[in-house]
């Protein structure tokens, strides 16, 4: 569909209202809107550091989504110096590749 509430919390800066909506777990946080941003997308554009981190908590942020410029939440992070949010997605993908080579690891 084309809207999503947290999507819609994040583009306009509605901060408690985004981390209230991720808290429930039912919030879709890695869905894709018409011009292909994320809640991620929208909270590193709009300096929301502490959502971004809540949405990267999820494991559900869709956070290598790249938007119709071609544009990715870790790129936007990166313009507005949100060193945290930075971190938490380098981490993320670190955790994820260590895990993926530990799962092949052991079926050999």
């Amino acid at each position: 569909s084309r809207w999503n509430v947290v999507n819609v919390a994040c583009e306009n800066h509605m901060i408690e209202v985004a981390v209230a909506l991720i808290n429930t777990g039912e919030s879709k946080p890695g869905h894709v809107d018409d011009i292909k941003n994320t809640a991620l997308i929208y909270a590193c554009r709009n300096e929301m550091s502490e959502v971004a981190l809540a949405l990267i908590a999820t494991e559900r942020s869709n956070s290598s989504q790249m938007n119709c410029l071609g544009t990715t939440a870790r790129f936007i992070a990166q313009r507005h110096n949100l060193d945290k949010v930075i971190q938490a997605l380098v981490d993320g993908k670190l955790w994820k590749t260590k895990a993926l080579v530990d799962e092949k690891l052991w079926k050999l």
